[in-house]
């Protein structure tokens, strides 16, 4: 989702001969993948500084976004900063996920206790548990896709203007 419109259409018109193999998976998994040989390219959601000993390429630098369920304070503001999370309720994919590290990482750093209420990578049971709890959640860029019904779309400004992004990663040192 993160990837610029017609990404593999531009990729394969000067390079016919070559076939793409797509995936998906973990981040964990994809960088296990690109380590191992696996995969020459791995497309990763996440921050640099979470992945360590790869040639990272910037695709898009999507920033950060939240969804928050309609009637939330936040739904009046095109933006908030990440010290406005402190104590809001939270929906988040877990430890597992980079955005939420990135996240958690930045909030200890700046003294920011969101209000984790739950942990899913299930798209389905977070989005509701988010309604459930009047919680906020990550999304994508409305600019990359369209935001589900309910929610408006609000950008998370992150001290330093650091760049949370799709990136292109490959080995910098291969085996």
């Amino acid at each position: 989702v993160g990837l610029p419109p017609g990404f593999f259409e531009r990729f394969s018109s000067p390079e016919a001969g070559i076939a793409l193999s797509v995936e998906e998976m973990s981040s964990d998994s994809v960088l296990d993948a690109v380590e191992c040989g696996s995969a020459d390219v791995g497309i990763l959601g996440t921050h640099p500084s979470l992945v360590r000993g790869f040639d990272a390429r910037a695709i898009r630098c999507s920033g950060v976004w939240l969804l928050a369920p309609e009637g939330h304070a936040f739904c009046r503001y095109g933006h908030v900063e990440l010290a406005d999370l402190d104590g809001q309720p939270m929906v988040t994919a877990g430890h597992h996920n980079h955005l939420h590290r990135f996240f958690m990482d930045r909030c200890r750093a700046e003294g920011v206790a969101p209000d984790i209420r739950a942990n899913s990578t299930d798209g389905a049971m977070m989005a509701q548990l988010a309604h459930e709890y009047g919680a906020l959640r990550f999304g994508f860029n409305p600019a990359v896709t369209p935001v589900p019904e309910g929610d408006r779309a609000v950008e998370l400004l992150i001290p330093g203007g650091e760049a949370f992004g799709t990136y292109a990663l490959g080995m910098t040192n291969p085996v």
